[in-house]
């Protein structure tokens, strides 16, 4: 039966196995994919070769319309993110940045760097900065480049911090260089852009619990959220941690879903979202707009007990086979203009390191 995309990058990147009950190693590698989307480069049709014209051969360097080995991009676009890579112009902020700047702000490169790294020092992560890379990514697949930016912070030799990356994508729009997304991986937490600009943000919370959040830049220069899911492995019974029902309608004797002490008899608990938490008034209707799936050591769908299925049916909690949420998945990823290649290419653009 074919996994959704999301089942793709839980299971096959940040799991071996539903039922895996092992801690898992600090590794950035984490968040490697074991599928990879061949060609992700972008394809455009050529002209035939014995067409006759007048026209002189087009130089990608000189030429905006031209796709070179960077892709079709203006020249004022490259100048653009030149100037701005060497520190002689600033960006603009299209969303608010952390705590350190509001939109329509304005940073230099030096500028942007210090404020990531301030802001972290502030909320006692890393403070020191490790490198700061460059890449071109292409938002949306049409050709045209966008500038990914990625400033990795260590903590002090004498602390007990981990590694932070910070990831921010670029896009020159409306004459200038603007910030329009990102986001950032610490602790038990892996972020990583592909050549579309998908950002995936995978981590665990603890030996049997992942997450996965996942956003991206369009050609347009807009943000969006694509989906959360978190995975609950190795539960004695399918069903919805006690802590997820809403309070206020969770009946007084829903029980704990306990932890199974065997290790090829479990269930796990899938939990799956297209919109952040903070775009409810509260959070009790988050979790209510959440879609589950369960399944059991061999990753076949299951269902909860009698008695939970009573629950849910009345407080209104959805869960769905994995061809229901593929289909939804689908439709998720055809309303935001995503393919399923553009989500599980885990390839990483070509970093190259920024001299500040």
């Amino acid at each position: 039966m074919k996994k959704t995309v999301i089942l793709l990058l839980i299971l096959t990147m940040v799991l071996t196995g539903c039922g895996t009950k092992e801690e898992p190693a600090a590794d950035p590698a984490v968040n490697e994919t074991t599928e990879q989307t061949a060609g992700s480069e972008t394809e455009t049709d050529a002209p035939d070769a014995s067409t006759e014209t007048t026209e002189p051969a087009a130089d990608p360097a000189t030429d905006p319309g031209v796709e070179g080995e960077a892709g079709t991009v203006a020249e004022e676009d490259m100048d653009a993110y030149a100037r701005f890579l060497a520190n002689e112009e600033a960006c603009v902020l299209a969303k608010d940045l952390l705590g350190t700047g509001s939109r329509g702000s304005s940073y230099t490169l030096s500028e942007l760097v210090e404020a990531t790294r301030a802001y972290f020092a502030g909320e006692e992560l890393s403070s020191v900065l490790d490198s700061v890379q460059s890449a071109f990514i292409d938002c949306g697949d049409d050709g045209i480049k966008e500038l990914a930016l990625q400033i990795n912070l260590k903590p002090t030799e004498d602390s007990e911090y981990y590694d932070l990356t910070q990831l921010f994508t670029l896009k020159f729009m409306d004459g200038g260089v603007q910030l329009v997304g990102g986001d950032w991986g610490y602790y038990r937490s892996w972020v990583s852009m592909n050549p579309y600009g998908i950002i995936n943000l995978v981590g665990s919370t603890s030996a049997s619990s992942y997450f996965v959040s996942t956003s991206f830049a369009d050609a347009d220069g807009t943000e969006h959220f694509i989906y959360s899911a978190s995975v609950e492995m190795g539960l004695a019974e399918a069903g919805v941690d006690y802590y997820d029902i809403p309070e206020s309608l969770r009946p007084a004797d829903y029980p704990y879903i306990e932890m199974s002490d065997s290790d090829t008899s479990y269930y796990c608990t899938e939990a799956y979202s297209f919109t952040e938490s903070s775009d409810y008034d509260d959070y009790d209707t988050y979790l209510m707009n959440r879609l589950y799936r369960f399944s059991d050591a061999d990753d076949n769908d299951a269902e909860p007990s009698d008695e939970l299925k009573a629950v849910y049916e009345e407080i209104g909690l959805k869960w769905y086979d994995t061809e229901t949420l593929s289909q939804i998945m689908d439709e998720r990823l055809a309303e935001l203009g995503l393919t399923e290649e553009m989500m599980i290419d885990s390839t990483e653009p070509e970093w190259e390191a920024v001299i500040l």
